[in-house]
């Protein structure tokens, strides 16, 4: 595998991963959580801690900053993991369905705010998701697999098309890949099941 045209041969603060779970050490509070991937990185504890409080403000966590996890929501717990990954200021962010766990409108929330950040930073986007929504919401490209051995059935370019939560533009292509996927148009419930995915 290459990133930017070198052989992947380990970890690499240019590629940054989010987890469904926030993956927040307990026994650091927010910004701790969040300054810890500049101080891998050598950059002195006063400037990291500077740059934490920051990037917890851009995904509205001012003054939460010496709370730790358990005292937030899970809401704000992805928050500050988003704020973590964006801080190394990197070249390639991979979400692993980074928002499955939360409940609708939080989960609505903090695509937005996910948005907002991509727009910002400007680093390549790979989102794993099972919520048809969400990637019609958020990528400039979805990729249909099928089951197990998985292969590409099909792959949309949205670069074109105004983003909003009304994905009222997108009937046509949303039908299409939920049939794709084997789901009938007409079920409310768009999460696909363990298997085939996007």
């Amino acid at each position: 595998m290459l990133a930017g045209g070198k052989p992947v041969e380990g970890p690499n603060p240019e590629r940054m991963l989010m987890f469904q779970e926030n993956a927040l050490y307990p026994w650091m509070t927010l910004a701790q959580n969040v300054s810890m991937a500049l101080e891998l990185q050598k950059v002195d504890k006063k400037q990291a801690r500077e740059q934490a409080f920051a990037w917890l403000e851009k995904v509205n966590l001012k003054g939460f900053e010496d709370y730790y996890p358990h005292q937030v929501s899970g809401g704000m717990r992805q928050r500050a993991a988003l704020a973590r990954a964006f801080i190394t200021s990197p070249k390639v962010l991979l979400l692993d369905e980074p928002f499955g766990a939360l409940d609708a409108l939080t989960r609505m929330t903090l695509q937005d705010v996910l948005r907002d950040l991509i727009r910002e930073a400007r680093p390549t986007v790979l989102l794993v998701t099972h919520d048809v929504d969400e990637a019609l919401f958020l990528a400039d490209r979805i990729l249909v697999f099928s089951n197990r051995p998985a292969k590409v059935l099909k792959e949309f370019n949205l670069e074109h098309f105004e983003k909003t939560h009304d994905l009222s533009d997108f009937a046509d292509v949303r039908r299409e890949i939920l049939q794709l996927l084997g789901i009938h148009a007409e079920h409310e419930d768009v999460t696909l099941t363990e298997g085939a995915g996007i």
